[in-house]
C-alpha cells in the first residue's frame, strides 16, 4: 500500500466528511420531519473521530430541539482506514475491521445514513 502524507490524509478526510454531510442530508430532505445534520471530527491521538449531530428541524419535535451528537465512526490517522464505532471506540478486534480507506474511489461505500457499514461483503 502506498503511504500518504498527513496532509494527503487530511484532504481526503474533508472530501470523505463532506460526503458523509451530502448522505445525511439527502436522506433528511426525503423525510417529512428531519433533521439538520452537522458533521464533525476530533482528533486523537490515533484517530479521527467522525461526529453526526442532529439538530430537528421541527421546533416541536418529540425529541425536544437540543443537538443530539453521535459516534459516526472513526479514521486512523496513520493509513486514512475507515473503521466502525464499538461504543465510544473504533471497532479494532475483527478480522475485517477496516472497511475501506478514505482515499480510495469506493470510499462512499462504505457507509450510509446509519453510520460506517457492518458488512462489506467480505
Amino acid at each position: 500500500m502506498e503511504e500518504r502524507t498527513q496532509e494527503e490524509l487530511e484532504w481526503y478526510l474533508e472530501r470523505f466528511i463532506g460526503s458523509i454531510q451530502q448522505c445525511l442530508e439527502e436522506h433528511e430532505n426525503a423525510r417529512t420531519y428531519g433533521d439538520n445534520w452537522t458533521v464533525t471530527t476530533k482528533k486523537g491521538p490515533k484517530y479521527w473521530k467522525i461526529i453526526a449531530t442532529a439538530t430537528p428541524k421541527d421546533k416541536n419535535a418529540w425529541l425536544g430541539t437540543a443537538p443530539r451528537p453521535s459516534i459516526f465512526g472513526f479514521v486512523r490517522r496513520k493509513d486514512g482506514a475507515i473503521l466502525m464505532n464499538a461504543g465510544k471506540r473504533p471497532q479494532t478486534e475483527t478480522k475485517s475491521a477496516v472497511r475501506g480507506y478514505i482515499w480510495e474511489e469506493t470510499a462512499n461505500s462504505t457507509f450510509s445514513w446509519t453510520g460506517i457499514n457492518y458488512d462489506m461483503g467480505s
